[in-house]
């Protein structure tokens, strides 16, 4: 199974309780784990300050806390060899470690670790005690938590700790519910979510940017937004090799050439087929970016007819094998919405298939999910482990589960592990898809080959309005799964059923 933790942690007082609880971005996941809790180890007596999930912002989903939202205070000295490499967080997020080290005259200690069945496929910490810094990777020390906990005070026998296994429960050491809204500060998530005020209100604050990273400026550009792509270039961001691609508008096209964007990256046209305007797909023509094998299905997903056209693929059936993850030019033209190049391509003899259907439905799109159910493809289409009334389910998508139904999809159809509509709607928290569905007649108790109901997936996705609406419609609050009850597993992740 995979695993993933992203922690600080340092010494327990109530000094270090009351910094963290009134700093606005690191309050939203502290934790104090007494030393009763922390098996096969000899811990301080008051226990260890842990605060969770601190990811890469691109990373950050809604209760994670992303690096660049984590400050310091100007002036603090950072690693010397930290930053700037994939997977290592910035300098501005390690000084704020070293501030909080020194502050509060305490070792402070951020580890980070991914595994899949259990094998380390990355593992890094970081130590501050206010005179020290330390890097530790796992070729210098036997286990690297052991090594960075042992700063701590914590004496650890074995690379056993209990706090790092799937069955300890965070939930009660929780100092503060974790909020909704989304973390203030950080430029990178402000970016994601389109917030440009949040993203303009992070550049003016001052926000310190890697030159050599483009990501903000790639998500800046993609949103046209030109205040923005101006901000982060006065910042020191350097254009990469593709960004001229994400440009969403003209002038953002023509401030990042004059930035000095290139024009010569080798899919820098097919980038920009898939997600700029028009405009600036010709401009790029004109200036002589140039086509690859992949530029007719970049065409296709970003709904240029006219592109395809000029490219004149003789098979429009062909399956691309690359980028575009097998399929064809219709159904990346059907995933995007594009009706008027799904019919260029259905005139030009593409076949409407299963799949087309599966990822219009997917991404909501009603009126692409009519034309290619009038073109006769089965409103009973799946592909492998999902139908289209599944895959619009999963999206929320109550107009495009109304059309499917209407046209004879299958209701009660399930994927190879027997998940259902209904049960997909609830894992990912699409309220008014689980009362349709409900309405509709789905079972609230049907489970998948594991015994887990639509209940179970609603309460392991943290949505307590699917939850209440399950039990409001007869789902049982009484399963058990491996040798976990519903109650308990709810109590894990802050619910009560």
């Amino acid at each position: 199974m995979p695993f993933r933790a992203d922690d600080l942690w340092l010494p327990f007082s109530e000094t270090a309780r009351a910094v963290l609880l009134a700093d606005p971005v690191l309050r939203r996941g502290v934790h104090h784990l007494p030393a009763a809790v922390l098996l096969r180890c000899d811990a301080p007596a008051d226990g260890l300050l842990v605060v969770r999930s601190l990811v890469p912002p691109a990373e950050a989903r809604g209760r994670e806390i992303p690096w660049d939202a984590v400050w310091s205070p100007p002036g603090e000295h950072g690693f010397d060899d930290a930053g700037d490499r994939r997977g290592w967080p910035p300098n501005p997020f390690l000084r704020r470690m070293v501030a909080l080290a020194q502050a509060l005259d305490t070792p402070v200690a951020y580890h980070r670790i991914e595994t899949h069945g259990g094998e380390i496929l990355a593992e890094l910490a970081w130590v501050a005690d206010g005179v020290q810094r330390r890097v530790i990777r796992p070729a210098d020390v036997a286990d690297t938590l052991q090594a960075a906990m042992a700063h701590l005070g914590v004496v650890m026998p074995s690379p056993w700790f209990a706090p790092h296994t799937s069955s300890f429960d965070w939930a009660p050491h929780a100092l503060s519910a974790s909020p909704s809204e989304p973390v203030p500060g950080s430029l990178v998530c402000a970016l994601l979510r389109g917030d440009r005020e949040e993203a303009a209100r992070c550049l003016a604050r001052g926000v310190e940017l890697d030159p050599k990273d483009p990501e903000p400026l790639h998500l800046a550009a993609s949103l046209g937004d030109e205040d923005l792509v101006a901000g982060l270039l006065a910042a020191g961001v350097v254009p990469g090799a593709s960004t001229l691609a994400s440009a969403a508008s003209m002038p953002v096209a023509l401030l990042l050439r004059a930035a000095g964007a290139r024009l010569d990256h080798a899919r820098l046209l097919e980038d920009a087929a898939a997600h700029a305007p028009e405009d600036v797909v010709r401009w790029l023509l004109a200036e002589g970016a140039t086509p690859t094998r992949g530029t007719w299905y970049a065409a296709a997903a970003g709904g240029h007819s006219w592109l395809l056209e000029q490219l004149a693929e003789p098979d429009v059936d062909r399956h691309e094998t690359g980028r575009y993850a097998d399929r064809t030019a219709l159904e990346l033209a059907a995933r995007r919405g594009h009706r008027d190049t799904v019919a260029w391509l259905v005139v030009r003899g593409a076949r409407a298939t299963e799949r087309s259907v599966v990822e219009a439905a997917r991404e909501g799109r009603l009126d692409v999910v009519l034309d290619l159910l009038a073109l006769g493809v089965t409103p009973r289409a799946r592909v492998y482990r999902a139908t289209a009334l599944m895959e619009a389910a999963r999206g929320g998508h109550v107009d495009v589960i109304e059309a499917l139904v209407a046209a004879g999809a299958d209701l009660r159809g399930t994927g190879p592990s027997g998940d259902d509509a209904l049960k997909v709607a609830a894992l990912h928290g699409r309220l008014p898809a689980v009362r349709r569905l409900l309405a509709l007649g789905l079972d609230p108790n049907h489970a998948d080959d594991a015994g887990r109901t639509a209940l179970w997936s609603a309460v392991g996705g943290g949505h307590a309005d699917v939850v209440q609406a399950l039990l409001t419609a007869g789902a049982d609050p009484e399963i058990t799964v491996h040798g976990t009850t519903l109650g308990d597993f709810a109590r894990s992740r802050g619910l009560e059923v």
